[in-house]
């Protein structure tokens, strides 16, 4: 039985944590994304080559929206609540030798590197997953030399697990270190999770999906010169 990506996805588009929250990616954030990878040390860890120019970076955020709306993989992209600025893009989708394990990944945008955000994303994220999906196993890959992810992963509880070779998108031989944890790993940590469902409200809020409105404030008609100047204006 195939994972469901689109009922995660739901599910990670109504989250929230201490300092931010979660929307869909959107093309949007193809240009703080485009920006972040100007600098060599965030592009030295993408496995796809340095893009070209920005649109380039549009076709992939497309290519992940794609993806997403059809239930290939989970996406979604971490906001600060004050501004909406985009902090981070994370993913899920099947681990190629074996699906029923998720792989993770994320690009937190290289302005946000300080701070803990890229921990305060990968938590929730984690912890959502496993409180309110069938996920079983999570698993993440980072190369041996970016100890920032290494610690982050170690922060919201990952191990690691193997060291493997993997060839890249762009060609370039990756030396990774394979990060993992189970649901019974996680149902043991000793901690708070790391965020808050938002989508249990204590109401329904209907939607009136034809259009039609009726107004509670007292009718008027027009003044006839104003509709006059109105017919005179889309002649």
């Amino acid at each position: 039985m195939s994972f469901d990506f689109l009922a995660l996805t739901e599910t990670l588009e109504q989250i929230e944590s201490e300092a931010l929250v979660f929307r869909p990616v959107n093309v949007a954030d193809a240009w703080p994304l485009y920006l972040s990878t100007r600098n060599p040390q965030f592009n030295a860890t993408l496995s796809w080559a340095q893009p070209a120019d920005h649109a380039e970076v549009v076709a992939r955020i497309a290519a992940v929206m794609r993806a997403t709306r059809r239930g290939q993989m989970s996406a979604v992209s971490a906001v600060t609540r004050e501004t909406g600025a985009l902090v981070s893009i994370y993913r899920f989708q099947g681990y190629k030798p074996d699906p029923s394990i998720l792989e993770m990944g994320i690009w937190t945008m290289c302005s946000w590197w300080a701070g803990g955000m890229s921990t305060e994303v990968t938590r929730a994220c984690v912890d959502a997953t496993f409180a309110m999906s069938e996920a079983t196993v999570l698993l993440a890959a980072t190369e041996h030399h970016n100890r920032a992810a290494r610690k982050v992963l170690g922060n919201a509880g990952l191990t690691p697990q193997l060291d493997v070779v993997r060839k890249a998108e762009c060609g370039r031989i990756a030396y990774l270190t394979e990060f993992m944890m189970t649901r019974e790993q996680w149902l043991a940590k000793d901690r708070e999770n790391g965020f808050k469902y938002v989508g249990d409200v204590g109401y329904e809020l209907p939607i009136n999906l034809l259009g039609d409105h009726v107004s509670t404030a007292p009718a008027r008609p027009a003044e006839e010169s104003n509709v006059k100047d109105l017919a005179r204006a889309r002649a």
